[in-house]
């Protein structure tokens, strides 16, 4: 639902009746869009709203690791392991965090 309306107001905002779509690319690597520095802002806001201490460069280590990947990793973060679970000996990103 959330989807068809913001299609239909991008289609009001630029005087369009309707869409009529002949492909969607989706760009989940950044070849198109490099997004990384809104996945930057978006971990850096995160975190430094649970009170820990870092700066937005830190997130471009990550940057290519899976959503799960990066939580893992901040598990690690000194002082702070305990704000974060660690993720489980052999676990793969796939839902395990």
């Amino acid at each position: 639902m959330i989807l068809k309306t913001a299609i239909q107001q991008y289609l009001e905002r630029h005087g369009y009746e309707q869409m009529s779509l002949k492909a969607v690319l989706f760009d989940m690597d950044g070849v198109l869009y490099d997004s990384m520095k809104n996945h930057t802002q978006a971990w850096y806001k995160t975190i430094q709203g649970l009170g820990i201490t870092c700066t937005p460069e830190e997130f471009y280590m990550h940057e290519g690791r899976t959503g799960a990947g990066t939580r893992g990793a901040t598990a690690y973060l000194p002082g702070e392991v305990g704000k974060f679970q660690r993720p489980a000996r052999g676990a793969t990103d796939a839902g395990s965090l």
